[in-house]
């Protein structure tokens, strides 16, 4: 996810209101995926699940223009990871928590096995365990595994980005270096089996880094004095509507198709997205700026964290006689759980220095 760009996006670059949409539509994307497969709404899932790689473009793109903005190294990269563990540690530790409680009390959790899960979600090292196909992570935990790819960025990235500023590196150069390092890192990836490309954090860094160069593209554009780079309306229309197209039909196998077309198709129509928004006239700005995608992206990291877990309590307590109903019961329960969890662990250090 990407909640510490998030964080910090209102304090050094200006909250741009289109950034939360599209964040909104990534999330809905993962929310749908995960809704239909659990109460087998769809003959197959969604392939809402592309979210990820539009929340791990968005990502690079937001830290990237941050951390290269902010404070020098030593103390700009400290100040950064500070803002980080205090923006994604009291939301995560609250579901963690409740997790204890209510999961071996229902009777199908170990407290022990929770205890370890909620260890590894708490450091952020779900994906480490997820990637293998023998994981015995359970659902609720399991949409932590982003957070590892997020956290293994965060920790590295700023870090060689801030030292190649130190060195005075011109972001021309940085830029092409973070596009080399993603050629590279995509072409490991592929090397992988299904489930590790698609959770370790190889391949989606590069794609990371990706939403790195473009923010580096405009950091160079405009230290000299040129204009962002013009995106055609049309085509930034046509991408966006093919990020919305891909996430609601029902989706397509871990395989071929997501490794070679998918997840670097959505890695492309994300930056065109991106760049279109910094058009002021943009029809893809006004459309994500819409009040309610906004306020849903706002949200995208309490939404994100715990769907899976409603889904799942909600369907342990109804049943699946009938799918549509709990569906609907488990959107309501998650809306009300998701609000709670914005107001009291997230809105209150969203702002913290």
């Amino acid at each position: 996810m990407t909640t510490a760009a998030q964080a910090t996006q209102g304090r050094t670059t200006g909250r741009v209101g289109a950034l939360d949409g599209l964040r909104g539509v990534a999330v809905l994307g993962v929310t749908w995926c995960h809704l239909a497969l659990h109460y087998g709404l769809t003959p197959r899932a969604p392939g809402g699940f592309i979210g990820v790689v539009v929340f791990f473009v968005l990502s690079g793109y937001l830290i990237t223009g941050i951390v290269w903005r902010g404070a020098s190294f030593p103390t700009g990269y400290g100040t950064f990871i500070r803002r980080r563990a205090t923006r994604l540690g009291p939301a995560i530790a609250g579901m963690c928590a409740v997790y204890l409680v209510v999961m071996p009390s229902l009777g199908d959790r170990e407290l022990v096995s929770t205890l370890r899960y909620a260890g590894l979600a708490l450091v952020q090292g779900t994906g480490w365990d997820y990637s293998s196909e023998q994981s015995q992570v359970p659902p609720e935990f399991a949409p932590t595994w982003s957070l590892t790819v997020e956290w293994t960025f965060y920790v590295l990235w700023p870090l060689v980005l801030l030292v190649l500023r130190a060195w005075r590196l011109d972001p021309r150069g940085v830029l092409r270096l973070a596009v080399a390092a993603a050629v590279v890192l995509a072409g490991l990836g592929l090397l992988l089996p299904d489930r590790a490309l698609y959770v370790l954090p190889v391949a989606n860094l590069s794609v990371m880094l990706l939403g790195a160069a473009l923010a580096l593209s405009e950091v160079d554009r405009s230290s000299r004095g040129r204009p962002p780079v013009q995106v055609d309306p049309g085509f930034a229309l046509l991408a966006l509507l093919a990020i919305v197209t891909l996430s609601v039909i029902p989706g397509y196998p871990m395989g071929p198709a997501y490794r070679y077309a998918v997840m670097p198709a959505t890695t492309g129509f994300t930056l065109l997205v991106i760049a279109s928004i910094r058009d002021q006239g943009s029809i893809v700005r006004r459309m994500l700026g819409a009040p309610v995608l906004r306020a849903v992206g706002e949200r995208a990291y309490s939404l994100y964290l715990w769907q899976v877990g409603v889904f799942w309590l909600v369907w342990r307590l109804l049943g699946p006689d009938r799918p549509w109903v709990a569906a609907m019961a488990a959107v309501l329960v998650l809306s009300v759980t998701v609000e709670l969890s914005f107001r009291l662990l997230e809105k209150p250090v969203l702002h913290q220095p």
